[in-house]
């Protein structure tokens, strides 16, 4: 242990001296980039962006110190209430212990740690994430959020140091990303009550979203809230805090309107008052097309109200995508996915969120099952 510290204090003395530019063997050190996990954010006015800083590649030898700032300019200068968390392995201030540096001011934050050069070995950066932004009080408009080295001894400070005692400092290269602080992406009527569907044996409820902007929002997220506990949203396309939401990315220009299906599972089969909903621009989420086993579907029947209903045969526990398309070439996925119960599943494309638009409303449309590879 006295043989570790000594290296770990001899590490930071020369940090502190700005005296370490190269490794032990003399030999520079690799080309970093200390950026953000997107390139561009956007997020509704009132609400809090929250983003990873990430640092690429991530150093082999781990990071015995480290410093971000970042600082948020706008077409007013720089604004903003704002604050850089770090992981909870490298919130540390060296033989101080826990809670590394922080500092804020308008428009700006900072955090700088060093790892605890007491312990055995040094902390993992999983997936290279070195800390969290947030940023809220944001108007509506545009924003640069930059990242820089935090130097509170001067420019001549080494900031990022490796395990292996090396300064990335010369060859780091810090990202930056946009930011669109959008007003809300749009208007909500509900279009009917919550009926019981008697043929899938749920309730729907069609809501309505106008887009009241003068722009396209890149996508936008219905939240469904006020549910009570025996009523779950069947076709949901994800939960955050058990708080179910429903995603709809094509492009819904100005003035434009869309007409979600929401579908609702009552262990009761009894009656309930309509959900409260609120919608969200939203980043819309990289999709990885599902692989697999792949047969076609012929619908079975189409319905009166322009829906179409398929069947197919399931196994137990296994996961299945249904597929669409216009000209058998290029397949889109709709979701979400259906788990297989060991017997046949009816299945409705009743169009948005499920599928971009109503089975009458497109010139064609094909179907085909993806059977999940477990």
């Amino acid at each position: 242990m006295e043989s570790r510290f000594a290296a770990w204090w001899h590490a930071l003395c020369l940090v502190f001296l700005g005296l370490l530019a190269v490794d032990v063997n003399g030999q520079a050190p690799a080309a970093f980039t200390v950026k953000f996990d997107r390139t561009s954010y956007a997020v509704p006015v009132n609400s809090t962006l929250t983003a990873s800083v990430v640092i690429d590649p991530v150093p082999a030898s781990k990071l015995f110190s480290y410093g971000l700032l970042v600082q948020i300019t706008g077409s007013n200068g720089i604004v903003g209430v704002a604050s850089l968390t770090p992981v909870a392995a490298y919130n540390q201030n060296g033989p101080n212990g826990a809670g590394a540096l922080a500092g804020a001011a308008v428009g700006t934050a900072g955090v700088k740690g060093t790892a605890d050069f007491f312990s055995d070995d040094l902390p993992t950066l999983a997936g290279g994430v070195i800390a969290t932004l947030n940023l809220q009080g944001l108007p509506v408009g545009s924003y640069t959020i930059t990242l820089f080295p935090y130097q509170t001894l001067g420019p001549a400070e080494q900031i990022f140091v490796n395990g292996d005692l090396s300064v990335s400092d010369p060859v780091i290269t810090y990202g930056s990303a946009s930011l669109t602080v959008a007003d809300v992406p749009g208007q909500i009527d509900l279009s009917t009550g919550v009926n019981l569907d008697r043929q899938s044996g749920l309730f729907i409820q069609t809501v309505r979203i106008t887009n009241n902007t003068t722009r396209t929002p890149s996508g936008i997220r219905l939240w469904v809230d006020g549910l009570p506990p025996e009523v779950t949203v069947w076709n949901k396309h994800g939960l955050v805090a058990d708080r179910p939401y429903l995603d709809y990315t094509p492009a819904l220009p100005p003035g434009q309107f869309v007409d979600l299906q929401v579908e609702f599972y009552s262990t009761t089969r009894q009656p309930f008052p309509a959900p409260a909903y609120s919608v969200q621009e939203i980043n819309p989420p990289v999709i990885t097309p599902p692989t697999g086993t792949t047969q076609g579907i012929v619908p079975r029947l189409a319905l009166a109200n322009g829906n179409c209903l398929l069947e197919f045969s399931t196994k137990l526990g296994t996961t299945y995508y249904i597929q669409y398309s216009s000209d058998l070439i290029t397949w889109k996925t709709a979701l979400p996915s259906v788990m297989g119960n060991g017997t046949t599943v009816q299945w409705i494309d009743n169009g948005p969120p499920r599928t971009e638009a109503k089975p009458t409303q497109a010139l064609s449309r094909f179907y085909r099952l993806v059977e999940a590879v477990p």
